[in-house]
């Protein structure tokens, strides 16, 4: 805690944490909680909206706005609302710090179940954790240049030529040119399982553990992004860790350090399903 003072040695002003400060508040049971996120929040947001299509611009190619089909107008702004899912959950989890714990609980289980409605059978939650998969990925979108990677087939049951013969344009467009999260999250709404010969070998699942450990395993992906280009709020995640947010969303009923033990535990086992243990849900038909 420091002091400052007048010119006649008053003390006028006292300077703490943010941490001490907050504690103070929630002690005193009032709502004026410091979120210490918030150049992160705003630098999100910004993100957020540099990646909104601006529609005022389509005039310059000599199509004005009103000229447009008003199919063409819904496709755009559902595209806006797409793009960048894993910041959106991010941004909505950070600015949910100050919240009450119960509010905040069911702030983040809507989105949990909204973002992760696809986890409902045994290859649909294998398809979730191979689109997220370093080698799958970076095969396939080498494959999106020209000669098809057989290993795609061989190794993950991924039949890479009929999807580039048959799948969206808009999502090949994302693949080829597009953020990797806005991938991820579009090749489930554009239900690139079909694409999959998979065959199930683990046959019951329990929905909320998946559910969970593919949502931490996308805001922690997301925050090291974010960290690695500003050192500013890496400082930031240091010092306030996202697991401990994390933990406050989820578990309002756990001591934090209970809590945060099954975040870290969850996480690590979606690091390790998306790597090599995927293998245990399903076996690709060749």
């Amino acid at each position: 805690m420091q002091y400052l003072t007048d010119e006649n040695k008053n003390i006028t002003h006292v300077v703490i944490s943010i941490d001490e400060w907050n504690q103070l508040q929630e002690q005193l049971d009032t709502t004026t909680i410091i979120n210490p996120y918030t150049s992160v929040i705003e630098y999100v947001h910004q993100l957020l909206n540099r990646n909104k299509t601006d529609l005022s611009l389509l005039g310059t190619a000599g199509l004005s706005a009103p000229s447009f089909s008003l199919n063409i107008l819904d496709r755009i702004k559902k595209k806006d609302k797409k793009e960048k899912v894993s910041y959106r959950i991010l941004l909505e989890l950070l600015e949910g710090y100050t919240l009450p714990s119960k509010k905040f609980n069911s702030k983040i289980l809507k989105i949990q179940l909204k973002t992760y409605s696809f986890v409902s059978d045994t290859i649909s939650i294998a398809v979730g954790y191979i689109v997220r998969n370093d080698e799958f990925y970076t095969r396939l979108s080498q494959s999106s240049n020209g000669k098809v990677d057989e290993k795609l087939k061989k190794e993950y049951g991924f039949d890479a030529e009929k999807f580039f013969n048959d799948t969206d344009n808009e999502l090949l467009s994302i693949l080829k040119d597009g953020d990797r999260y806005d991938f991820i999250f579009a090749s489930t709404e554009h239900d690139i399982k079909k694409f999959f010969s998979l065959t199930p070998i683990k046959l019951r699942i329990r929905k909320e553990p998946e559910l969970l450990r593919f949502f931490y395993y996308d805001l922690f992906r997301v925050s090291q992004l974010i960290s690695t280009n500003n050192s500013s709020f890496e400082e930031i995640f240091k010092k306030y860790p996202l697991v401990d947010v994390i933990a406050k969303a989820v578990y309002t009923e756990n001591t934090l350090s209970g809590a945060t033990s099954r975040v870290y535990k969850a996480r690590k086992e979606a690091e390790t399903i998306v790597q090599e243990d995927w293998k245990k849900y399903v076996e690709p038909i060749t």
